[in-house]
């Protein structure tokens, strides 16, 4: 077995079930974990809603970095060709994930800035 897919894989699994608290809206406002931008660790009501639509985001993003390497395991691909593509689509789901999560405060905040600085 290629640990470098087993790692992809083990990555996606834990973008999986790290975002089901977030999904059910059971991580309050924190330090550590969350969409934590101004907006959200300043206003409650704003924090468990846009860490809910965030977590829809990172929970596909780790299924697909689940699925993948199983597909490339059982298909028998070589891990050296397919682990850089792994690694863009984990830059991908990230980015969108932030981006979309921005996009979602911007229309939900009441007159916050958006980000800290």
């Amino acid at each position: 077995m290629n640990i470098a897919l087993l790692a992809v894989g083990i990555g996606g699994l834990l973008l999986i079930f790290g975002s089901i608290p977030f999904l059910l809206g059971k991580v309050p406002p924190n330090r550590w974990a969350g969409f934590r931008i101004r907006a959200t660790l300043q206003d409650p009501s704003l924090w468990y809603p846009a860490n809910v639509y965030v977590a829809k985001y990172l929970l596909a993003t780790g299924v697909v970095l689940t699925l993948l390497p199983v597909l490339f395991l059982f298909f028998g691909a070589k891990s050296g060709r397919y682990i850089a593509g792994l690694a863009m689509i984990a830059l991908f789901g990230a980015i969108l994930t932030f981006l979309q999560g921005l996009r979602f405060v911007t229309k939900n905040k009441k007159d916050r800035p958006i980000l800290k600085g």
